[in-house]
């Protein structure tokens, strides 16, 4: 009991602190999304729990700060009734499910609910959280260089042994997972999943970067930046990535292409180095990655069934 409530003061003085300052604390969540993990595996394990909830509390400090201020202050950008319709009705659906008997706890729907619906209110608040597009940019720019660590780190975790000490999850009880006779790497992140997602965010953020004008060596940075992206995602051995990425390519030129076909022309143009660079780096290099992820990918045939239970899996609780 008494941990309990060390817990609970702790969490407190979390909050309180974060409140002071909604912008540094929005910007320390986001620098606590890639390093978390990596105080969870190697630095306080045995803290591994409690370290899950400290993004969450320094989030709801930010919210709280940010949502008392005077209205003139924090002008609504989205005001579409369709989103708030859409985030009711998801609310509505999520607490039906959270207190749906077959989960066996209903602490598990409150985890779920929290999940889900703990960064919604980021869509009122990142709008302001930098000042001008320069900030934004600026911002930007040096928080993709943590990719660099991150990325190095899942390499190294790629040609170390599945016994590694860097090839650990956030809990020891779960096996490491390997593609062939290497493991699939996590970087700095707890699980796989997390990892993947990290990738793909920072694939976005990349693609505008790369046709952008930046000086020369912000301009090597970000191509050696995406790739690191390239090849740590084959050593995911992970189809979904894969097929995020392609989809994000695709999407961004298409986007480009119907709103200005000249503008496209040059993002395909500046893309075209980087591009042949980077393959002919990960082909000579990494060869043993894509052929442990086309390995896995030719001998497993679940992709589309795995796609499909996305949607149907939370009926199946009322079966």
């Amino acid at each position: 009991m008494n941990l309990i409530y060390l817990g609970l003061i702790g969490a407190a003085v979390v909050i309180y602190l974060s409140s002071l300052n909604w912008r540094r604390s929005v910007k320390i969540v986001l620098l606590l999304l890639v390093l978390e993990g990596a105080i969870r595996k190697w630095a306080l394990p045995q803290a591994s729990q409690l370290l899950y909830f400290l993004k969450d509390f320094v989030l709801i400090g930010a919210y709280i700060s940010y949502f008392s201020r005077p209205k003139s202050k924090r002008r609504v950008v989205i005001k579409a009734e369709a989103i708030t319709i859409l985030i009711y009705m998801s609310g509505a659906w999520c607490l039906f499910q959270a207190f749906n008997p077959s989960l066996g706890s209903p602490i598990i729907g409150l985890f779920g609910i929290k999940n889900y619906f703990l960064y919604i209110p980021l869509m009122w608040v990142l709008p302001y959280l930098f000042p001008s597009e320069e900030e934004f940019y600026k911002f930007l720019r040096s928080y993709l260089l943590l990719l660099i660590p991150v990325g190095m780190l899942a390499i190294a975790q790629y040609f170390s042994p599945p016994d590694s000490p860097l090839n650990v999850y956030a809990r020891d009880e779960v096996a490491v997972a390997v593609a062939g006779q290497a493991v699939r790497v996590t970087g700095t992140f707890s699980y796989l999943t997390g990892y993947t997602v990290y990738l793909a965010s920072c694939f976005c953020w990349l693609l505008p970067l790369l046709t952008m004008e930046q000086p020369l060596f912000w301009q090597w940075l970000t191509i050696a930046e995406v790739l690191l992206v390239a090849i740590t995602s084959f050593m995911t051995g992970s189809r979904g990535i894969m097929i995020t990425l392609v989809l994000m390519l695709v999407g961004y030129l298409g986007l480009q292409g119907t709103t200005q076909f000249s503008k496209l022309l040059r993002s395909v143009q500046k893309l075209l180095i980087p591009s042949i660079i980077g393959f002919n780096i990960v082909v000579s290099k990494f060869q043993a990655a894509i052929d442990s992820f086309w390995v896995r990918t030719s001998s497993n045939n679940d992709v589309l069934p795995r796609i499909i239970s996305s949607f149907t899996e939370p009926f199946a609780f009322f079966v």
